[in-house]
């Protein structure tokens, strides 16, 4: 993926806290040795991140690198590191479409059934990915009570044709920022 935090952030106005709305705690899944991590750490309405990995070597890496924010090693189909309802939002970009490349659709509902149990009622589960509605939709609709999509056109996309092209591959003209989100029961409300 080529895209960063400042690429994706004006697509998640919707679903980002206002200023001087409390703040949120976040689990940022499959986070890799991407900045992303670092970039939304830096955000005000930030109060605790969590960046998990499966690869122990990453998450150490990242953890020398950036000993101010806490990484754990974690496995996102289950999460089992963290109790139900502990995060209000839950970010993954490629952690999604990494399961996908196994074509074992149980990876992907492991994956939604971990996110839904960790996240809050209210909380949002952000998804990127290069997943096509027709694939990830119906997945999404059983996991969560709300969903919605965004659509984030390549910026490089005639390149990428190019190459595709030698290897005789086809590009999505856009990744998709997929929303996924658990109302509050009423009890709550």
């Amino acid at each position: 993926y080529d895209l960063s935090w400042a690429d994706l952030r004006s697509y998640l106005s919707a679903v980002l806290p206002r200023p001087g709305a409390p703040r949120l705690d976040i689990l940022v899944s499959g986070c890799g040795n991407s900045p992303i991590s670092v970039d939304i750490a830096k955000e005000d309405f930030v109060r605790r991140m969590v960046n998990v990995d499966i690869s122990s070597v990453v998450i150490e890496s990242m953890r020398s690198k950036h000993p101010s924010l806490e990484w754990a090693v974690s496995d996102a189909r289950e999460l089992k590191e963290f109790d139900d309802h502990s995060f209000d939002l839950v970010f993954d970009k490629g952690t999604l479409d990494a399961l996908r490349g196994s074509n074992n659709a149980t990876n992907s509902e492991l994956l939604f059934a971990a996110y839904r149990r960790v996240v809050r009622p209210g909380g949002v589960v952000i998804i990127v990915t290069s997943c096509g509605e027709e694939e990830c939709m119906p997945l999404l609709k059983s996991a969560f009570d709300k969903v919605g999509q965004a659509v984030v056109p390549k910026k490089n996309l005639e390149e990428l044709s190019r190459k595709a092209k030698r290897y005789k591959f086809e590009i999505r003209t856009h990744d998709t920022i997929y929303f996924g989100s658990m109302d509050v029961p009423k009890a709550e409300l």
